[in-house]
Formats: structure tokens, sequence, C-alpha cells
């Protein structure tokens, strides 16, 4: 969907390591998890509104 590929999910993880205590990490990820959901079925639900309106 957004083209990051591997070097950059690597880099995107060592700057949140630099940045956010280790401890902190696993519900630092979960969270960044949760709003990608919400944004990806944001983003399908207007493709799907786009491609098929209602009348």
């Amino acid at each position: 969907m957004f083209g990051i590929g591997g070097l950059e999910l690597m880099l995107v993880f060592v700057v949140l390591l630099v940045v956010v205590r280790p401890e902190d990490l696993p519900g630092v990820v979960r969270k960044l998890g949760e709003w990608y959901g919400q944004l990806q079925r944001m983003y399908y639900a207007i493709l799907d509104e786009l491609n098929h309106p209602r009348s």
C-alpha cells in the first residue's frame, strides 16, 4: 500500500529503539499496529464508497 521495503522498516525499528525505552516498546508497537489497522480500514472504506456509491 505504501511501498515500504525491508530496509525502511529496519531503519524505523532502529529509530524507534533509540527514541523509546525497550520496556515500553511492546506497548508502542501495539498502539502503532492499532493505528495502522484503523487507517487501513478507513482507506478501504473510502475506496469501496468511491467504487460502489450508494444511490
